[in-house]
């Protein structure tokens, strides 16, 4: 997030973080009264992470707009159908322990090769959350 929030501060941009979320198919019940508590609860955790996530970076870029979305579904569905405007789409890539170079999951395999627009890959320790873009 911090290199989202560098670049739209550069270019003076509003950052639209996005997480997406869904509820596991385990998560699933038959039971009425059950059917609808895990759903509340994996969009509860998904608003928090959205919430503490961009701390820091809001605070060393407090000129920067900053648009949080929340979207039920999958991360690579959600970030393509929300790319429409976007000037850059930042992704984040993890270092694994005992392998060389950054490891892409399928999020960002996806939106490299199907995002209508740049993408920026950006190291774990830029990139606290795999759903932010920026917008022009």
């Amino acid at each position: 997030m911090r290199f989202a929030f560098r670049e739209t501060a550069r270019h003076g941009v509003p950052v639209e973080a996005v997480r997406a979320w869904h509820r596991p198919a385990h998560g699933t019940t038959d039971r009425p009264r059950f059917t609808g508590e895990p759903a509340r609860v994996h969009r509860k955790r998904a608003v928090e992470a959205l919430e503490t996530g961009p701390r820091a970076p809001v605070a060393a870029h407090p000129d920067v707009e900053v648009r949080r979305r929340i979207v039920e579904g999958r991360a690579r569905t959600v970030l393509l159908d929300t790319l429409a405007g976007a000037a850059l789409l930042v992704v984040g890539a993890r270092h694994l322990h005992g392998r060389l170079g950054l490891h892409i999951g399928r999020v960002t395999h996806t939106v490299l090769h199907q995002a209508l627009c740049p993408v920026a890959v950006a190291p774990e320790q830029e990139a606290s959350c795999n759903m932010t873009r920026s917008a022009p």
